[in-house]
């Protein structure tokens, strides 16, 4: 899923949350897994870069789908092992 096109809260994406018009200029390559702890949460840190305090209080009131982390955590954890291998 693509960071900014998820419905992160409120069944509304992010961009359409943030009131995100121009649409083109939103990096696609973001997705929500890279935003997601091992822990299966949210990475406060990593979205308070992005998002104001009033928006990322609603997204940590929302529980986060657990099919939906176990998939993207699983998705972090095939890229790390790809990252690991690549080096060595």
């Amino acid at each position: 899923m693509i960071f900014w096109l998820d419905n992160w809260c409120a069944n509304e994406s992010l961009s359409i949350m943030l009131n995100i018009i121009d649409t083109p200029l939103i990096d696609t390559s973001l997705m929500v897994w890279h935003f997601l702890t091992y822990a299966k949460e949210c990475d406060v840190i990593k979205i308070k870069l992005l998002v104001d305090d009033v928006h990322m209080q609603l997204i940590l009131a929302t529980p986060i789908p657990s099919h939906f982390v176990h998939d993207d955590v699983y998705k972090r954890a095939q890229m790390t092992k790809l990252i690991i291998l690549w080096f060595l």
